[in-house]
């Protein structure tokens, strides 16, 4: 929606009418402008100006003004993740496949790592260690299991997402 005002009169006894339009707009993205058009009381214009095609009379003088509004978006992000790097194998595996999985990941929360709705989607018993983790009430899987249970459950989710894989490409 805009605003137009339009001032017809004049600012000095002797001085000629100015015609005044204030537009503004509700978009974040745009400021508002406000435009001035006052004829001049100049004899002649001078040759070769914008206009002047050689004719003698009144001219008009245009001012514009715009103001500009800057818009900042600040987010914050985890950089830490349930799973960390304790899992090679099978994040090797999703982000090479990366294309066919992010659809059946869609659905897990935004700040959520990747391969933590990887890991979630393949065992779904992970869900309420995850969400306790981005919470800031739990602890990532590191800390959880000792490294030979890491490196089994990585060969098993490889293995599993291996298989979801093909799965999916079968079914195309």
């Amino acid at each position: 929606m805009s605003k137009k005002s339009i001032v017809n009169r004049p600012t000095k006894p002797n001085a000629a009418p100015t015609s005044s339009k204030k537009i503004s707009s509700n978009s974040p993205n745009t400021g508002s402008a406000a435009i001035k058009i006052a004829p001049t009381n100049k004899a002649r214009q001078p040759s070769g100006s914008y206009g002047s095609r050689g004719h003698s009379g009144p001219a008009l003088s245009i001012t514009t003004v715009q103001k500009t509004v800057l818009v900042q978006k600040t987010s914050l992000r985890v950089e830490k993740y349930f799973t960390e790097t304790c899992l090679p194998k099978t994040k090797e595996v999703a982000f090479n496949s990366s294309e066919l999985l992010l659809p059946l990941v869609r659905s897990y929360p935004s700040l959520w790592s990747f391969i933590d709705k990887i890991v979630v989607m393949l065992a779904p018993k992970f869900q309420e260690e995850v969400e306790a983790y981005y919470a800031n009430e739990g602890e990532c899987m590191e800390k959880m299991f000792r490294l030979s249970q890491i490196e089994y459950l990585d060969q098993l989710l490889a293995r599993d997402l291996s298989e979801k894989i093909e799965n999916i490409k079968n079914d195309r």
